[in-house]
């Protein structure tokens, strides 16, 4: 069943007894409006990829109006007909590990194996309180150049009134080499 989705018949979608219930738009292939027995409206299209059929989330109404829902739809319809998979995107984004994932591989393959216990102390203290404070929740792919900003003012607040520079150079050493550390990891397994 479908028919041209607008703002006022998304609004006006009856609610499911359970489940869901999903109103396909006559204007674009696969864009429709789902709404769940509690109540929550949300767009979505479906698309396949090699084979395999996909559901992928736009937004939920009246966040998104039906428009921009529409004209959302028709560019992720164009991204698949040149074999994208923007679903497999984003469930390869949210597997990736974050910054503390590799704060945590890096200290326990890297510094306490390979260095004095108080050598291996001092580095996850300056782990912990800098780096995983400034970037922790940061997706591995999100962090850059760019971000080392973020680690200056967690530096230049070192409790132990160590100097700024010096703490900031230990900062940007140790995510280089954690940075390495998990890449030599990933090529090797």
């Amino acid at each position: 069943m479908g028919e041209r989705l607008t703002d006022r018949l998304v609004k006006t979608l009856p609610v499911p007894a359970s489940g869901s219930k999903i109103t396909y738009d006559t204007e674009v292939k696969g864009f429709a409006a789902r709404v769940t027995a509690a109540g929550a409206r949300a767009f979505i299209v479906r698309y396949r990829i090699g084979g395999q059929a996909r559901l992928f989330t736009i937004g939920s109404f009246p966040d998104w109006s039906t428009s921009a829902a529409r004209d959302e739809a028709r560019a992720l319809k164009r991204r698949v007909d040149q074999d994208e998979d923007p679903m497999g995107e984003r469930h390869q984004k949210r597997a990736e590990p974050a910054i503390d994932d590799l704060c945590d591989r890096y200290l326990s393959e890297h510094v306490i194996p390979h260095n004095k216990p108080s050598i291996a102390r001092e580095v996850r203290r300056l782990v912990d309180a800098q780096i995983r404070h400034a970037l922790g929740k940061l997706k591995i792919s999100e962090i850059s150049r760019a971000e080392r900003p973020r680690l200056r003012p967690a530096a230049n607040r070192d409790p132990h009134g160590r100097g700024g520079r010096f703490r900031l150079a230990q900062c940007h050493r140790c995510v280089s080499s954690a940075y390495r550390t998990l890449l030599a990891g990933t090529a090797r397994g």
